[in-house]
């Protein structure tokens, strides 16, 4: 079984998907630990060097290329919805995309203190809550699961995503 999180910054797709590794024994397969790889830098380091749009075509590319383990949990950044050919990659292999849902008000208080360090992609959104509000439609699209999380400890979000995958 392969799934993949998906998800605004800050939702807690890495948590999650160490959480979810150890429980159900799948592999981790994080695709912006391979981006910093693969750029050898923070990924806004490379953002605010190279810009956002070559960004995506990187996260595309790593995206078409990883081979994914029979069972794994992929943590994919909050800008993996951009990446359009990436994401009917992952429908075509038949990963259950799962979207982890989160109010507003609880991603601005997480995302405020972390814009300079996550390498966020705008995507010309002029605030917080016109990029949740542009990204959330797409990540409702690609997802076949959404979790929504308000509430709701690390653990009861494994046990749902648990639940749904058996």
């Amino acid at each position: 079984m392969r799934i993949a999180l998906i998800g605004m910054p800050t939702a807690g797709k890495s948590t999650i998907s160490n959480l979810l590794s150890v429980k159900c024994g799948l592999d981790v397969v994080d695709l912006d630990g391979l981006l910093e790889k693969r750029f050898n830098q923070s990924l806004q380091s490379y953002i605010n060097e190279q810009g956002e749009k070559k960004f995506i075509k990187e996260e595309n590319e790593v995206m078409l290329n990883t081979e994914y383990p029979e069972s794994c949990v992929i943590s994919t950044g909050g800008s993996v919805i951009y990446a359009k050919e990436g994401m009917e990659h992952f429908k075509k292999l038949g990963i259950k995309i799962f979207y982890l849902s989160v109010p507003f008000e609880v991603l601005e208080k997480r995302l405020s203190s972390q814009r300079d360090i996550r390498g966020i992609v705008m995507n010309g959104a002029k605030n917080w809550r016109e990029l949740l509000t542009v990204r959330d439609k797409m990540y409702r699209y690609y997802s076949d699961e959404i979790i929504l999380c308000e509430g709701k400890t690390e653990e009861k979000i494994v046990e749902e995503i648990m639940i749904k995958i058996k």
